[in-house]
């Protein structure tokens, strides 16, 4: 039964879960000095497209 979910998911298919996971947590979880602000990336983001 272990053999049947070894060949179901590839590196590829780890790699494709893994790395979006990790831009994400990037995005939302570390704050960052902004023109003497702290804030995340995407608030900076919805800032500068809400200018």
């Amino acid at each position: 039964m272990d053999t049947e979910f070894k060949d179901r998911f590839s590196m590829g298919d780890y790699l494709r879960f893994i790395i979006p996971s990790i831009i994400g947590i990037l995005l939302f979880m570390f704050p960052f000095k902004h023109e003497g602000e702290t804030t995340i990336a995407v608030a900076l983001f919805a800032s500068l497209l809400s200018d």
